[in-house]
């Protein structure tokens, strides 16, 4: 009897028991699937794309990405308010699902567009520099503005701090520095080749100069100086051949002929050498002294004047000279013609006082010039 008892107990807790498993298994079952997983794969995804820096390549993608994870995580922590049975987190899987896709999409996205930057970056870097190398050679000397030499130094400047973030993988930083670098440049040189294509409307004038005074040399069969502006050359020819060449320097404002005293501007056209001056007569250690202003000259001066292009005070000047103290590097004088000292001792012994001197623009073209 006691054994029959104790079968009873043992069989009714092993009832229990499985009783106790079978509402556990059921129970559980009814549970909703939680979202950890998908989540989780969201979570990854969103750091690869941020890595790759989809958020700066395509933030608009990368923005639906990251606002479909938080609307995940929104509705996750709003189901987990609820009763265990009542909990649904369908809209949770799906809100990780789609930014996980979103996100995964971005980060390719994004690796195929730094890649197509930085490509491009390259070329148009490639291109401002052959732009700045065609200003260094063409249009540096040239007597702009301030304002616009400024401009292109500013140009160079944010070149310079782009190929650094460039050479960093800052591609953003360093697409932003292109546009202001390509931005000035194109200004200095527009502005820049502005000045140079109405400074050589008088080309023509020039070759007709250039052409009458290498005429003289022949027929009379002397020796004549001929100033290039462009290339700051004073070229020595005898009988029409050239003898020699010497670097020069300019007045300040060289570009364009003389107009009045005070404008800073080394004159233009024929003129010959009035005298010749060394020691205390001169404090350019050597000088020769040029017949400006010529009868050209004051016809200009009176014209312009009249037109009012001119200041009502202004006096046409003189005391043009080729003379030493050159060798600056820069365009410093207030219209002469400076040249190194010991050049000018070269050339104060070549020429006699009288030798015809022509001073042009420019002895080659201006498409010349630019292909150089």
């Amino acid at each position: 009897m006691k054994y029959y008892r104790s079968f009873w107990i043992f069989f009714i807790i092993i009832f229990i028991i499985g009783v106790l498993l079978i509402g556990t298994f059921t129970f559980f079952s009814y549970l909703p699937d939680t979202p950890d997983n998908e989540i989780n794969q969201a979570r990854v995804a969103l750091a690869g794309a941020r890595q790759a820096r989809a958020d700066i390549y395509v933030p608009e993608m990368f923005t639906e990405a990251s606002a479909l994870y938080d609307s995940a995580i929104s509705n996750w922590q709003f189901q987990n308010e609820k009763f265990v049975l009542n909990r649904n987190f369908s809209k949770s899987i799906s809100f990780a699902l789609a930014s996980e896709r979103k996100a995964t999409a971005a980060k390719k996205l994004a690796v195929t567009n730094a890649a197509n930057i930085q490509s491009n970056l390259q070329l148009v870097m490639n291109s401002i520099e052959k732009q700045i190398e065609v200003f260094e050679r063409a249009f540096v000397d040239l007597p702009v503005r301030e304002e616009i030499r400024k401009t292109y130094q500013r140009g160079k400047l944010m070149l310079s701090e782009a190929k650094v973030c460039y050479a960093s993988g800052n591609f953003l930083v360093c697409n932003d520095r292109v546009k202001q670098a390509r931005s000035a440049i194109d200004l200095a040189t527009d502005s820049a080749k502005g000045m140079l294509d109405n400074y050589f409307t008088h080309f023509s004038l020039w070759q007709k100069l250039f052409k009458e005074t290498i005429d003289y040399s022949k027929s009379n069969h002397t020796t004549v100086l001929i100033i290039d502006k462009i290339s700051k050359t004073c070229r020595v020819y005898s009988n029409g051949v050239l003898k020699s060449t010497y670097d020069v320097e300019l007045g300040k404002n060289w570009m364009g002929t003389k107009l009045y005293r005070g404008d800073k501007r080394t004159p233009e056209g024929k003129y010959r050498i009035n005298k010749k001056k060394s020691g205390h007569q001169t404090k350019y250690y050597k000088a020769m002294l040029l017949d400006y202003p010529s009868e050209a000259d004051k016809q200009r001066f009176n014209q312009e004047k009249k037109k009012g292009n001119i200041p009502r005070k202004a006096t046409i000047g003189d005391l043009i000279e080729i003379h030493g103290g050159g060798g600056k590097g820069v365009d410093w004088t207030n219209g002469c013609i400076a040249l190194a000292n010991n050049d000018i001792d070269e050339l104060f012994d070549k020429v006699p006082e009288g030798t015809p001197v022509t001073i042009i623009g420019s002895l080659i073209t201006k498409d010349e010039l630019l292909k150089k």
